[in-house]
């Protein structure tokens, strides 16, 4: 993976992949890093396109990384 993609994944706090192995499955995951920053684990959620997509923004995608953040707060 680039830097220049590890570097986007920070800012956003979660990565996704443009081309999923599974037509119609949509998934998004947000690592979870220790008290030294290494990532030591990442949460994903994965569903349906027609379920995901319209819900990741607003919903899901800001859930996801608030949950990743309190693992990485409890672990460092």
């Amino acid at each position: 993976m680039s830097r220049k993609v590890l570097d986007h994944i920070r800012e956003v706090g979660y990565a996704t992949v443009v081309t999923p192995p599974v037509p119609g499955i949509s998934a998004y995951a947000a690592p979870v890093f220790d008290h030294a920053g290494q990532m030591v684990m990442a949460i994903t959620i994965f569903g349906q396109d027609h379920y995901l997509e319209g819900r990741a923004e607003e919903g899901f995608i800001p859930a996801l990384n608030e949950a990743a953040g309190d693992l990485s707060s409890e672990l460092g």
